[in-house]
């Protein structure tokens, strides 16, 4: 790779195109958005470019070629080249090609270089917000789960399959008010009358 196709953060950030990237973030319609919270997006830009200038590696890595296919590339599953993101600087062709498919970025100072790391960027923040949703499931799961009445889930259930009507009391966070209706739900309970 030459040196004038490599992104040194040095005298280059991503930051400092926020206004023409943020096409690509957007892309051709509201349900082709791609990240919720753009001033966050770019905060994890700015702390990864931060990072790679700290770690004496300020050389943004090259992009995967596209072109190779898939088996070819890896001999180990890496999802995010899996995600189906296209992108283009746009310059060229798109004949034959859909529109709504691709994410343009209209910026002669960036190269096509620089666009698909920009692009590979994208998919590791969003991989790293997958992965924090996960982890809140996790915790939330594992708070549940040390609630008080998660011990009575099961007699709950003996109960409501013997008797029409059922009283549960326990003491204040308990989980009386955001378990049992779950529970209700889980159990096959569509409709409380």
């Amino acid at each position: 790779m030459s040196s004038k196709s490599k992104t040194n953060l040095v005298n280059f950030s991503f930051c400092n195109f926020k206004h023409s990237l943020e096409s690509f973030l957007v892309g051709n319609s509201p349900h082709e958005t791609l990240v919720e919270d753009k001033s966050d997006f770019w905060k994890f830009v700015a702390k990864y470019e931060s990072i790679l200038k700290s770690s004496g590696q300020p050389v943004i890595p090259p992009p995967t070629d596209s072109s190779i296919p898939l088996e070819k590339k890896f001999s180990e599953f890496q999802k995010r080249f899996y995600v189906p993101l296209d992108f283009n600087d746009g310059g060229g062709s798109d004949k034959g090609r859909s529109k709504s498919s691709k994410r343009f970025v209209d910026d002669r100072n960036l190269s096509s270089t620089q666009i698909k790391q920009f692009g590979e960027i994208v998919l590791i923040y969003l991989d790293f917000k997958q992965k924090e949703k996960f982890q809140k499931i996790k915790k939330l799961r594992k708070t549940q789960k040390s609630l008080p009445i998660f011990k009575f889930k099961e007699k709950i259930k003996e109960c409501l399959e013997t008797e029409q009507i059922l009283i549960i009391a326990g003491d204040t966070g308990c989980g009386k008010s955001t378990q049992v209706p779950q529970y209700l739900r889980e159990f096959g309970y569509q409709k409380i009358d």
